[in-house]
């Protein structure tokens, strides 16, 4: 469902008083917000991590992740998101048009933080359909990227083991996917999930 924009105030009072319509758009709008926040904690976080050093018992970003990522700022300034970006895009973790993708994605998150009220009234329309897939392919191609070149590369039970990409769901693409089915999808598919997991946990009770 896209909410188009509307001259007509009457349409827009009529829209913004019908449970379904305000709903929808306060759903959607959160879901948005929920999944760039995981996308740019993807995009920043892992990479921050990677070159972090150990320091008083806890991790911090150091010398070589200064010089390896937030050197390659395009404007300059050691900004840690244009920077993650570009080092993505160097080593063809995502494409020029990806990253191109990420910015459409975060104009559309400042939307939601700093507009909702239009969004909801719906005087301004949303962009979430055409971006939605885009940044939960992002989101699943980046974790993707860190599963099979650090995290099985890492691990000696991979030893030897061959990996198909495409059948590499991270957890955090796989939740925020099953959060849109329950959200949005229609009842059938939304139950799917809840009548998954009660038939896991029935299985792991103990026989009584």
């Amino acid at each position: 469902m896209t909410l188009q924009n509307s001259a007509d105030p009457f349409g827009q009072w009529e829209a913004m008083l019908t449970p379904e319509v305000v709903r929808g758009r306060l759903i959607r709008s959160g879901l948005f917000s929920l999944g760039y926040e995981l996308l740019e904690s993807a995009v920043i976080g892992r990479l921050r991590d990677f070159y972090a050093d150990f320091t008083d018992c806890e991790l911090r970003p150091g010398g070589d992740y200064r010089k390896a990522v937030l050197a390659l700022d395009p404007k300059g300034d050691g900004d840690a998101l244009r920077a993650s970006l570009a080092w993505l895009v160097d080593s063809d973790v995502i494409s020029e048009e990806d990253r191109n993708a990420f910015w459409r994605i975060k104009a559309a998150r400042n939307d939601v933080a700093h507009d909702l009220a239009q969004i909801v009234g719906g005087s301004k329309p949303e962009s979430f359909d055409q971006l939605f897939g885009d940044m939960l392919r992002l989101l699943n191609q980046i974790q993707r990227w860190w599963v099979i070149n650090f995290d099985a590369a890492t691990d000696p039970a991979w030893d030897g083991v061959e990996i198909d990409p495409e059948e590499v769901t991270h957890g955090t693409s796989m939740i925020m996917q099953i959060l849109v089915d329950v959200a949005l999808g229609d009842e059938d598919l939304a139950g799917q999930h809840l009548r998954l997991f009660q038939a896991e946990l029935k299985n792991r009770q103990p026989p009584t």
